[in-house]
C-alpha cells in the first residue's frame, strides 16, 4: 500500500476552505433565513398591520354609521314631531274653522229658524187676532143687531101702547077719517 502523504497544508487549506465555504453556507443560509424570517415577519405585520387598519377602518365605520343612523333617526323624529306638530295645528286650526263654519251655519239657521217660527207666530197670531176680532165683530153685530131689533120692537110697543092709550081706540077713528079726508 502506498502511503498517501497529507500535507497539512493542503488539509489546513480543505479545512480553511470549507470551513470557509460552510461558513458561506450558513452564513448564506442564515441570511436567507433571516431575509426570509423578515419577509415573513413584514408579511405579518403588513398582514397585522393591514387588519388592524381593516379592523380599525371597520370600526370608525360602524361608529360613523352608527353616529349617522343616530343623527338621521334624530332628525326624522324632529322632523317627524315638525310634521306631526305642523299637522296638529293644521288639524286644529282646519277644526276650529269648520266648528266656526258650523257655528256660523247652526247660529244662521237658528236664527232664520226663529224668524220662520216667529214669522209663523205673528201671521198665526195676526190671523187668530183677525179671527178673534171678526168673531167678536160678528158677536156685537149680533148682539147690537138682536138689541136694536129689541129695542125697536120695545119702542114700537110702546109707541103703539103709547098711541093706543093716549088716542083709545074712538079718538084713533076720528083721528084717522081726519088725516083721510
Amino acid at each position: 500500500m502506498k502511503k498517501i502523504k497529507h500535507t497539512s497544508f493542503s488539509c489546513t487549506n480543505y479545512w480553511k476552505g470549507y470551513k470557509n465555504l460552510v461558513q458561506e453556507i450558513e452564513l448564506k443560509s442564515c441570511t436567507n433565513y433571516w431575509r426570509r424570517y423578515k419577509k415573513f415577519v413584514q408579511e405579518i405585520e403588513l398582514k397585522s398591520c393591514t387588519n388592524y387598519w381593516r379592523r380599525y377602518k371597520k370600526f370608525v365605520q360602524e361608529i360613523e354609521l352608527k353616529s349617522c343612523t343616530n343623527y338621521w333617526r334624530r332628525y326624522k323624529k324632529f322632523v317627524q314631531e315638525i310634521e306631526l306638530k305642523s299637522c296638529t295645528n293644521y288639524w286644529k286650526g282646519y277644526k276650529k274653522f269648520v266648528q266656526e263654519i258650523e257655528l256660523k251655519s247652526c247660529t244662521n239657521y237658528w236664527k232664520r229658524y226663529k224668524k220662520f217660527v216667529q214669522e209663523i207666530e205673528l201671521k198665526s197670531c195676526t190671523n187668530y187676532w183677525k179671527g178673534y176680532k171678526k168673531f167678536v165683530q160678528e158677536i156685537e153685530l149680533k148682539s147690537c143687531t138682536n138689541y136694536w131689533k129689541r129695542y125697536k120692537n120695545l119702542v114700537q110697543e110702546i109707541e103703539v101702547k103709547s098711541c093706543t092709550s093716549l088716542l083709545g081706540w074712538g079718538n084713533i077713528e076720528k083721528y084717522l077719517k081726519v088725516l083721510f079726508t
